[in-house]
């Protein structure tokens, strides 16, 4: 019974984005009632999914099973750091405690990177941060928890 475990990731059905990955056993991927804790936000994602007629089966994706607990580890760690921390893998936005912006700032970053009038660089150096990191949050490759629901507002707003 040692090769039981498994690693899965939730995939969001409206942006086809991967929001987390995770280890587990049995019916761990699937289970939308268990207490989680520390990932409240991604608990109440799946809740408004199951609200909205989606199943876990719809944003539930195995990537591996028959695995030892430390391979499922090592294999979920891999992952998180190929795709980037995932949102509902830990703390996001101006709650990391490594964050140099503000929610409402990297929103601003989002905005006039989008707008295509100032540089990257213009933007980095007004906000104290490298063009990369403009580049990865006009992508959404960052501050994802933040610039999704932003994001996802501004198109029902456009209808």
């Amino acid at each position: 019974m040692s090769n039981i475990f498994y690693v899965y990731k939730h995939v969001d059905p409206f942006y086809n984005m991967v929001v987390y990955i995770g280890k587990g056993c049995h019916g761990r991927a699937w289970d939308v009632t268990r207490c989680r804790n520390e990932h409240k936000e991604h608990q109440s994602w799946m809740k408004e999914l199951c609200t909205l007629g989606y199943t876990p089966d719809d944003w539930v994706e195995i990537v591996q099973k028959g695995m030892s607990e430390k391979e499922a580890l090592d294999l979920e760690h891999e992952l998180i750091n190929t795709f980037g921390c995932p949102i509902y893998n830990r703390q996001s936005g101006e709650k990391q405690h490594q964050a140099k912006l503000t929610n409402a700032q990297a929103i601003e970053v989002y905005e006039l990177a989008k707008g295509g009038v100032y540089l990257h660089r213009e933007i980095a150096d007004k906000y104290g941060i490298s063009r990369t990191c403009v580049s990865m949050i006009a992508s959404v490759k960052q501050w994802k928890a933040v610039l999704l629901p932003y994001i996802k507002e501004l198109n029902e707003k456009r209808g």
